[in-house]
């Protein structure tokens, strides 16, 4: 691949990585304002909500406005985290589009991402108790629910964010050995 395509490539990478990051965070606020299309999910399915939409005891449409806002706002923290990871992606892409294949910037970028990453699934295995606890916060006694758990794409999702946050660290340590070479020359 030619760096001038390489360059394109990176800056569309950019780009689409911001248009991502504005969509989650829409999906997550549409799927608790329009919920009729999250719980009948059409094939689609959203993070912590998805869970929550399809509990048949818990009827979304009935909510007050202050539980739904609590919902958005619950659910829209663990996103907002991943936000951070995603900024720096978008970084990165932005330098490899500029040509700084091998910077230190790019380095701290790309392990950035996989801590943000690593701190996204910790923030949504806390926010759902939370988020369980204000669903069923206006439910009879007996039928409120403290839930959390951790499922396999979680998992899978430590493993990559450890392995990106790792290779991010090799890719600062080579830097700093080139700039050390780069003083003896």
């Amino acid at each position: 691949m030619s760096p001038d395509r390489l360059a394109r490539l990176s800056h569309r990478m950019a780009g689409l990585t911001l248009a991502v990051m504005a969509a989650l965070l829409a999906l997550n606020v549409l799927n608790w304002l329009y919920p009729p299309y999250a719980s009948d999910s059409y094939g689609f399915s959203f993070g912590l909500s998805s869970r929550w939409l399809a509990h048949r005891s818990i009827d979304v449409t009935a909510f007050p406005a202050w539980q739904t806002a609590g919902a958005i706002l619950i659910t829209s923290v663990p996103l907002l985290v991943l936000m951070r990871g995603l900024t720096h992606l978008r970084a990165l892409f932005r330098s490899y589009a500029d040509g700084a294949y091998f910077s230190m910037e790019a380095a701290r970028n790309l392990a950035t991402v996989g801590r943000s990453i690593a701190w996204w699934v910790l923030a949504e295995f806390l926010a759902e108790p939370i988020l369980s606890l204000w669903l069923t916060l206006r439910a009879e006694p007996g039928h409120r629910m403290v839930v959390m758990s951790l499922d396999t794409p979680a998992l899978v999702s430590l493993f990559v964010a450890a392995c990106i946050a790792v290779i991010g660290k090799i890719l600062q340590r080579a830097c700093e050995v080139y700039q050390e070479n780069q003083q003896f020359v």
